[in-house]
């Protein structure tokens, strides 16, 4: 068996992991999230808006 280079190798093998997580992401996945952070953002302020408070 090679000896082997493990710096060498872990560098290798990041950038290999960090690709495939790459194609594993869909824009589809970031849409659907995006979309369900505003339909939670909309339901908390359903309880009011510190904007909009009348001030005396």
């Amino acid at each position: 068996m090679r000896k082997r280079d493990w710096t060498e190798w872990m560098k290798r093998a990041g950038i290999r992991a960090l690709k495939t997580m790459v194609q594993a992401a869909n824009w589809g996945t970031v849409a659907g999230t995006a979309a369900l952070a505003g339909v939670v953002s909309l339901l908390t302020s359903l309880k009011g808006l510190p904007e909009l408070e009348i001030r005396e």
